[in-house]
């Protein structure tokens, strides 16, 4: 794929919708920035995704692998060890939005929480102001299409499109993102580190 074909995301910001890894924002929406430009690899081309926490930007970068069936980002922390991998619907023409996987670990949180939840990228047709500030938790129960709307993105039928894109971030009903309590593997690394230590 060329990277001729990703050249909009130079001229504009990608909005990026997802839910909440962190336990502090369980239930709520976090919004975030994708970029997606030239760069070294094998398809030459680099993302970068941030967003705005409240104990400081995150900003993570890597390559972008588009393939047949998916496109690929592997995105690790600029300033420290963190790494997320999107798994996302091949985009077609004019790639006014992508979506699918996003997975991780929580940033925000007592305990390692491996994560996973959908993803929505909208594309703007402007570069948004003060892009170096916007963007974060979103407040419970917030419109996606208010903060569309916001940003010059007036969809028609807004509260249709609320549900409509409330349905596909929230993949099990329960407003969420997925994840698997830290008890409950421990219980599970229990049961296999007493047949280690004992075994044999």
């Amino acid at each position: 794929m060329p990277a001729q074909f990703f050249v909009w995301v130079i001229r504009c910001f990608v909005l990026a919708y997802s839910r909440a890894w962190s336990p502090y924002y369980r239930g709520q929406l976090i919004k975030g920035r994708l970029s997606i430009q030239p760069g070294p690899g094998l398809h030459g081309l680099t993302a970068t995704y941030s967003e705005t926490l409240p104990t400081g930007p995150l900003q993570l970068g890597g390559p972008v692998m588009p393939a047949k069936r998916a496109l690929y980002l592997h995105l690790k922390d600029v300033g420290g060890d963190g790494q997320f991998f999107l798994c996302l619907f091949p985009q077609t023409q004019p790639v006014s939005a992508l979506g699918g996987y996003m997975c991780g670990s929580a940033v925000i949180g007592p305990e390692a929480q491996p994560s996973l939840t959908r993803i929505l990228l909208v594309r703007l047709r402007d570069a948004a102001s003060d892009t170096g500030t916007w963007g974060g938790y979103l407040p419970a129960g917030a419109s996606i299409a208010a903060d569309l709307a916001s940003l010059g993105i007036a969809l028609e039928r807004p509260e249709a499109v609320d549900r409509q894109l409330g349905e596909f971030l929230d993949a099990y009903g329960d407003d969420r993102a997925i994840q698997i309590p830290p008890g409950e593997f421990r219980a599970i690394l229990d049961v296999f580190d007493r047949h280690w230590l004992h075994a044999g």
